[in-house]
């Protein structure tokens, strides 16, 4: 977009300055901002085409650092200088009013239609998105095993936004450090502020590729992972004298291929698909060569499409339309439920209204005014009133919801309540009508379910729970240390849920418990794929599990109690199997461990939970009853509860 004062084009055989209009518009851009847009649009809406929309993002990364380095390095040839406040003024009035309109709004209507449980997780994602800061708050809890399958956010879009504006703080001072450097060392502007993006971009990409086999949650919302991408555009800035230079047939191919590129990612790529890493490479350089190639392409170029009315124009509402769309869906599935493909296109649809609201008398009237740059000062007292009202109104959806009510001594709880009496909310043959009311209220369970969450069992403090990159055992004992019957845990969280009972067990009969537990890890003795956090073969798993069953079979416990997730897909020879044959080497896999324990002398009791497939559940435990018939727990089971109510109508639970 701009370029130094003798930037010239080339026109057929001859050449000709830029005049001041082409330095500041280009309509390929505005058209690219289109298709970044509507790629996010259609995949957020849940239509059957554009599985990988979510490029788009990465598209909006490479525009703006292709046009905030373009504006930053024009400044300072020409005016030998780098106004920080005039530069911070621009952002804050481009970006922080609509922000705060779309914010308010989010939480009036988080407060009418969200659960009381998504309010209080709400309101700390709106405060965080009114500091810029939320992509490292969803980074944490995208490693967090626990917080998977929770609903999405609806300000999750802006952890996006967040990493921009790091970028936006961060490079003008790295400008500046560029400059000092040019004076002092005579060197030429640009070659120098090349060498620093090659410098951060290049080991930010390598952190990418890494962090995405490794934690590819954490890694698709980290600014350190995405920082290449904002790079590869401030990099393309600094080029744009030389880019005259591309002759106009090779710019047209080069754009119709960044076009293309960009295409097939979004149709290719997938959820499943480890993001960003290697693979942003495909919309990454993608966007780079459209914006490469529109300085020579002409008319024949991708402007052809990118500059046509229509694209022209999804391309200047882009931001408030992208602020916009995300609440509005995760709203109305929270009102409709699980949104279907036509119910997505119709919130999109709704909201295109109050984008254009917001463009035209929020957006377009703060971005032309003039007042906030002359005098900065007012850019950030606007600054301060809008991120403080956000701020406010988190603070206040937080405090609408009541705190749940304490758990108070002889109150029943879990499975205790099953045995209560008929007048008891765990009544088993019938739920009395002011419990059924009460079940919409979030005070109705003991304990509440605004504090639940947080009610984890010991291991998980202790550190016996292992996350997923652990590969070894933990050597956690309970009850006695000193007992002379071992009985043991084995399992992933769903062996967790039970150590509360059992250690009471424990420690009644005075018995020694050894744990032995790994979040997503089955207890079946298979490669499993990991779909929830890695996003690929769970190889941990099998590693930890080898080392786990050698230690039980050392400590020669006589009783095993393991659980486990028996509805993984299954791995083998670096293929992922389809559901039946996934349950299959599951039911083989739980039999082989099954064998290992009993082998070494141990009753296992092998014990399902009321959550994911039952039926799965029924064809990989009872592996026990047919291979091992002697494989019958002598000691009082903490499962029975759950075995009684097994069959029971799904009230019961």
């Amino acid at each position: 977009m701009t370029s130094a004062p003798t930037a010239v084009r080339r026109v057929g055989a001859h050449t000709k300055p830029l005049d001041q209009h082409e330095r500041t518009f280009r309509p390929d851009i505005e058209g690219l901002r289109a298709i970044a847009v509507g790629t996010v649009l259609i995949y957020h809406a849940g239509l059957p085409f554009f599985h990988g929309g979510f490029i788009g993002v990465d598209v909006f990364f490479v525009i703006s650092g292709f046009l905030i380095t373009g504006l930053l390095v024009a400044e300072v040839e020409r005016t030998g200088r780098l106004s920080i406040s005039g530069f911070y003024a621009r952002r804050i009035k481009r970006l922080l009013p609509a922000t705060m309109v779309v914010l308010l709004t989010t939480v009036a209507l988080s407060w009418m239609f969200l659960s009381p449980l998504r309010k209080l997780s709400t309101s700390g994602d709106v405060a965080a998105s009114a500091l810029y800061v939320v992509n490292w708050r969803l980074a944490g809890q995208a490693v967090n095993y626990l917080a998977q399958g929770e609903e999405p956010s609806p300000v999750q879009h802006f952890w996006s936004l967040a990493v921009e504006e790091q970028f936006y703080v961060l490079w003008p001072l790295l400008l500046i450090v560029a400059a000092m450097v040019v004076r002092r060392r005579g060197w030429g502007l640009r070659s120098t502020l090349l060498a620093f993006i090659v410098a951060l971009s290049v080991p930010s990409f390598l952190y990418s590729v890494q962090l995405t086999h490794s934690q590819p949650g954490a890694a698709y919302f980290s600014s350190l992972t995405r920082a290449w991408e904002l790079g590869v555009g401030a990099a393309l800035a600094i080029v744009a004298p030389w880019l005259f230079l591309l002759p106009s047939t090779f710019s047209r191919v080069l754009g119709w291929a960044g076009v293309g590129a960009i295409l097939w990612a979004a149709i290719t790529f997938n959820d499943a698909t480890p993001f960003p890493g290697h693979a942003a490479l495909w919309p990454v350089l993608g966007a780079a060569a459209v914006i490469a190639a529109g300085v020579t392409a002409g008319k024949s170029g991708p402007v052809r499409l990118l500059g046509t009315p229509v694209m022209m124009h999804v391309g200047r509402i882009s931001y408030s339309w992208y602020l916009w769309h995300w609440p509005l869906l995760v709203i109305a599935a929270a009102i409709w439920g699980h949104l279907a493909a036509w119910q997505g296109v119709l919130v999109l649809a709704v909201s295109y209204i109050p984008t254009r609201l917001t463009t035209r008398f929020v957006e377009d009237p703060f971005r032309r005014s003039k007042v906030l740059v002359e005098f900065p000062k007012r850019a950030f007292a606007l600054a301060a009133v809008t991120m403080s009202s956000v701020l406010v109104a988190a603070f206040l959806l937080h405090a609408s919801v009541p705190a749940g009510p304490k758990l108070a001594a002889g109150d029943l709880q879990g499975a205790a309540a099953l045995n209560a009496p008929a007048t008891g909310v765990g009544a088993a043959d019938e739920v009395p009508k002011t419990t059924k009311e009460q079940l919409t209220k979030p005070h109705a369970y003991t304990p509440s379910a605004l504090t639940a969450r947080k009610d984890l069992p010991q291991i998980y403090a202790d550190g016996c729970q292992h996350d997923e990159k652990s590969l070894s055992v933990s050597g956690c004992v309970y009850g006695d240390p000193n007992g002379t019957v071992t009985v043991a845990l084995l399992g992933d969280s769903h062996a967790a849920q039970w150590f509360p009972p059992l250690e009471r067990i424990a420690i009644a009969r005075s018995w020694r418990l050894v744990v032995e537990t790994k979040q997503g890890c089955t207890p079946a003795s298979v490669l499993v794929y990991n779909a929830a956090l890695l996003k690929r073969a769970y190889t941990e798993c099998s590693t930890w599990r080898k080392a786990a069953l050698a230690r039980l079979v050392k400590e020669k416990p006589q009783f095993v109690l393991t659980s486990g997730n028996f509805g993984n897909i299954v791995v083998q020879s670096g293929k992922k199997l389809g559901e039946r044959e996934s349950i299959e080497a599951t039911t083989a896999g739980m039999a082989a461990t099954l064998r290992q324990l009993t082998d070494a002398g141990a009753k296992v009791l092998c014990c399902g939970t009321p959550h994911g497939r039952a039926s799965t559940y029924r064809t990989a435990c009872p592996a026990q009853d047919a291979a091992l018939p002697s494989a019958r727990p002598t000691a009082p089971s903490p499962c029975p509860a759950r075995q009684r109510a097994w069959n029971r109508p799904r009230r019961g639970w």
